[in-house]
């Protein structure tokens, strides 16, 4: 089974604030490193190889702890990462603890952060790096929630740029996530990333084959951001890396993470067999357009052979957005179909007037002179023609020979038109709304919140962590379905799932399927 590590991975390298790095919100497994009990850090003032003087501790991680320092002798302030003294008798982790130090120095980019030195000292195994005075992508996530496209494309680019190199340098990092992304200003130039964190990264020689520093089936990295190969053992290429890019700008642009669950297995059967909703279904007030959904669909393909080839052909699909998302273009299409269907529209009520206008056609055979009165009436008629005293004038009727003595009843040649009848206008049905709004259905659902998170606690669940449930509203508004996803204790989910089904909402004309996220 995988253990957690105990605090952060110890990759920070400074900080505008205290220095201290605030745990990852996610979860990282990892097999090879354990903390069992409380190490002794190095004080103030400790002279480490003969030319660094410790100044303060940094950050504190499974692996080790990093610390400010000076270079004495060039007066340069500097990172150092020291291997935890217990880790030093483990020969494993001592080959894992330098290889992130190669790996580093042998990818040398501007967005990768720059390693120059290592060495031990004292029985104190240790490598030194720029100090980076800034904060980790996680924490500006935290502080911002999301952030726009112009700024999220931008961050995206300079981590894509820096995993082109690491990729043609034969480096995969396998733990690409937001705290392993430090912000920092360069040349007044803010929001320059730097790249941090290689401990886990898998190096490959140019014939190809690659260091096993992790034991067969190890499960490492932080289950939100991991790729589905990472979860299920699979071997491991540059594709994984981009998976994780992905998660981190769904994460810029939305708020959130697609996959989440109570546990870290939980959250990798998600990224295995989960059901992606596009950013602009998961933030429909985030102003997210069809070119973006399509970006980052693509990145986080389940088969990475669907994924991006590589980190350029991802960089390039960034930069072929247009700066609202496709925002403007989806308008600019809406806009047309609108014209389209006016300049038909137009045509066809002209057509349908001619239609009921026209003058009738002149039947073959002329009608009779009362029958010519009444469907021409604005045609005089010819009075008849005087009637000789010897030949009676025949009645205009006919006679119905009758079987009784009732006396003939004479049947008018033209039938009186019968008196018009006002038609009665339909009542108009009640208009109902096709689907219901984001917001609307958000706000029933968080009605039945506070019932859900009694059943979470049930369920074994912590104050923070999240459930997603996957919810169908019927058109009366009746929640007809509720299916809890990822892994819970069977009663833990049916209490989640009857509360769910619980809510009531608007009717519409459409019946609605979608996941809802519950924080605990």
């Amino acid at each position: 089974m995988p253990t957690h590590e105990t605090g952060p991975s110890a990759g920070s390298l400074g900080s505008s604030g205290s220095g201290v790095r605030e745990p990852e919100s996610g979860t990282a497994l990892d097999e090879t490193v354990e903390t069992e009990f409380e190490r002794p850090t190095l004080p103030a003032g400790t002279i480490l190889a003969g030319r660094y003087r410790i100044d303060a501790l940094l950050g504190e991680g499974g692996m080790g702890d990093v610390y400010r320092a000076q270079h004495l002798t060039i007066d340069k302030p500097v990172a150092i990462k020291v291997l935890a003294p217990e880790q030093v008798r483990r020969s494993r982790i001592v080959s894992r603890f330098l290889q992130e130090a190669r790996a580093a120095s042998r990818i040398r980019h501007d967005n990768v952060v720059d390693i120059t030195d290592f060495g031990d000292s004292d029985g104190l195994v240790f490598f030194v790096m720029e100090f980076l005075d800034g904060e980790d992508l996680s924490r500006l996530l935290k502080r911002e929630g999301r952030l726009p496209w112009a700024r999220a494309r931008g961050i995206i680019l300079q981590i894509l740029d820096a995993l082109a190199a690491a990729h043609r340098a034969g480096i995969v990092h396998r733990d690409i996530k937001p705290h392993n992304c430090v912000m920092t200003q360069r040349d007044g130039r803010v929001d320059f990333v730097k790249l941090i964190d290689f401990g886990i990264a898998k190096l490959r020689d140019a014939g190809g084959s690659g260091e096993q520093l992790t034991r067969t089936g190890a499960i490492v990295g932080t289950a939100e951001y991991m790729s589905p190969e990472q979860g299920s053992g699979t071997e491991l290429d540059g594709r994984s890396d981009l998976y994780s890019v992905g998660i981190i700008l769904y994460r810029m642009l939305t708020g959130e993470v697609p996959f989440a669950g109570g546990n870290p297995m939980a959250v990798l059967y998600q990224h295995i067999h989960g059901v992606l909703r596009p950013p602009s279904i998961a933030c429909p007030d985030a102003g997210i357009g069809p070119e973006l959904d399509a970006l980052v669909t693509k990145a986080l393909a389940k088969d990475r052979e669907g994924r991006f080839a590589d980190a350029e052909a991802f960089a390039a699909a960034v930069r072929a957005v247009s700066e609202d998302g496709g925002l403007a273009r989806r308008r600019q299409s809406g806009r047309a179909r609108a014209w389209l269907a006016a300049g038909l529209a137009i045509p066809a009520v002209a057509l349908a007037g001619w239609w009921f206008t026209r003058t009738p056609a002149t039947p073959a055979v002329a009608p009779s002179t009362a029958a010519a009165a009444i469907a021409e009436p604005s045609t005089p008629v010819e009075p008849p023609a005087p009637v000789e005293p010897s030949a009676p004038a025949r009645p205009s009727t006919t006679v119905t020979p009758s079987t009784t003595n009732d006396p003939p009843t004479a049947t008018p040649l033209i039938a009186p038109a019968p008196a018009s009848t006002p038609i009665a206008e339909p009542t108009p049905a009640p208009s109902v709304p096709t689907s219901r709004t984001a917001k609307a259905v958000r706000s029933g659902l968080e009605k039945v919140g506070d019932r859900v998170r009694a059943c979470g606690k049930k369920a074994g669940l912590f104050p923070g962590e999240a459930v997603t449930v996957g919810v169908v509203i019927a058109p009366s508004g009746k929640v007809t379905a509720a299916e809890v996803k990822g892994a819970f204790n069977a009663a833990g989910a049916q209490c989640i799932e009857a509360a769910v089904r619980s809510a009531k909402f608007t009717a519409a004309a459409r019946e609605q399927k979608l996941d809802h996220r519950f924080v605990l």
